[in-house]
């Protein structure tokens, strides 16, 4: 079990907490905890109970970008892609016939 004593008070996580944590450990090589100079002990695995500062949230917007986004049918989107990929095969097999 983890203890988090930060400045909110001293609590221990449920087994749901613990069970994430060994799957998270089990791929990364962390520390379930790791004690600072000031005495706080910072954990490796985020509590799901708390709310996260807006400022640590990350917002990703995913999606096609440049020529892409126009691209209204996936025909379209494709003759992008391959024609793109065809060019830089061009320009690499001139470089590496020229050398």
């Amino acid at each position: 079990m983890i203890t988090d004593n930060s400045e909110h008070g001293e609590r221990e996580s449920d087994q749901s907490d613990s069970e994430n944590s060994e799957n998270f450990s089990n791929r990364v090589n962390l520390p379930k905890s790791l004690r600072g100079k000031n005495g706080h002990r910072w954990c490796s695995v985020p509590n799901i109970r708390k709310r996260v500062a807006r400022r640590n949230i990350l917002h990703i917007v995913q999606g096609p970008i440049g020529e892409a986004r126009e691209a209204d049918t996936p025909l379209f989107f494709e003759r992008i892609h391959f024609s793109k990929h065809f060019e830089n095969s061009r320009k690499e097999s001139r470089q590496s016939s020229t050398l």
